[in-house]
């Protein structure tokens, strides 16, 4: 099964989902699955901004953080 996320902001479609090479570009980042319960507030954003490693590699961190905060 394929989870996405799907929104629109000022007026662009974004689909968020990971697929193996998205988590593989997380883990370069420093994603760890078996850290994620000891460091939540480290792992957590960088989980979130693999979301959009799939389908849009090229959005900027800060677009990335404000949809976090959001």
């Amino acid at each position: 099964m394929n989870t996405k996320i799907a929104f629109e902001k000022d007026g662009k479609k974004y689909i968020l989902e990971y697929d193996r090479k998205s988590v593989a570009a997380m883990e370069r980042l420093g994603f760890n699955v078996n850290e994620f319960g000891e460091k939540p507030m480290t792992m957590l954003p960088l989980a979130f901004k693999g979301l959009f490693i799939k389908n849009h590699k090229f959005v900027k961190d800060s677009f990335i953080d404000e949809c976090f905060d959001n």
